[in-house]
């Protein structure tokens, strides 16, 4: 019988080989070892056609995900966000935020100050989640140049403790836009930077020079790739655990997409 510790044999063709009667005295051996390699063959032809289901089960599985995420990435805001509602209820509420497929879809609270709604929710009740505002500094239309919502990182991961994501290129990847709505109309915030920093520095300026914004794309967690904004810009902002006293903070620029 032909010796079987050959290095690069397969397994099945072993099997096959192994198989195989040794040819009787004086007997012709290739006849043999043919009809051995056709049976190989045959098997290995049967292996490749049992194969081809799950080849193909496995391709729909990766065509379902990828129209999945396709989808997600290119979803509009939900029609049913009614900024109304809110106002009608709580006269502080200036507009309403929220990012697909994450926690973050919450209204936007504006008293004129950036203490009372660090822990007291809609109804005037003291609360450590606090609500998520508008920075004092802007103007309550969202016209600054850069307008910065501020909200807890809560270990829930609740109210802002999901933009750390952003840390992350494929988080970016997932979540590249988020949508704020108020009175003017809803507008689609394509982020381009994400900072970590002291709670004093300059993003939280409410305008900005061109080189502040170059500096912000260069020193961003993530990659965006495109370019430096020319609109009005939104940032969310909550706390981080580099340092102490230390903050997260993503950018994004505003585009109108439906008039209020």
């Amino acid at each position: 019988m032909l010796a079987l510790a050959v290095v690069g044999v397969p397994s099945w063709l072993a099997v096959q080989l192994a198989g195989a009667a040794a040819p009787a005295a004086g007997e012709d051996a290739v006849p043999v070892l043919a009809s051995a390699a056709v049976r190989a063959g045959t098997a290995m032809e049967a292996a490749l056609s049992a194969a081809e289901p799950l080849d193909a089960a496995v391709q729909q599985l990766r065509d379902s995900v990828d129209e999945t995420v396709e989808k997600a990435l290119h979803s509009g805001p939900p029609a049913d966000i009614d900024l109304s509602w809110w106002q009608a209820r709580y006269p502080d509420i200036i507009g309403y935020v929220y990012c697909p497929g994450t926690p973050i879809s919450y209204p936007i609270a504006y008293d004129g100050n950036n203490e009372y709604y660090l822990h007291h929710d809609l109804d005037g009740n003291y609360s450590e989640y606090g609500t998520i505002f508008l920075d004092a500094r802007a103007p309550r239309d969202f016209s600054a140049q850069c307008n910065m919502l501020y909200g807890h990182h809560m270990k829930d991961r609740t109210m802002f403790a999901s933009i750390d994501g952003y840390k992350e290129q494929w988080y970016y990847d997932a979540h590249p836009c988020l949508y704020v709505y108020t009175n003017a109309g809803t507008y689609r915030v394509d982020l381009f930077a994400g900072l970590i920093v002291p709670g004093e520095h300059e993003v939280f300026n409410t305008s900005f020079q061109t080189v502040d914004l170059e500096r912000f794309i260069s020193q961003s967690t993530f990659y965006a790739g495109r370019g430096i904004p020319t609109g009005r810009i939104v940032g969310l902002c909550t706390c981080s655990y580099e340092a102490d006293n230390y903050r997260y903070v993503v950018l994004g620029e505003m585009t109108l997409i439906a008039e209020g």
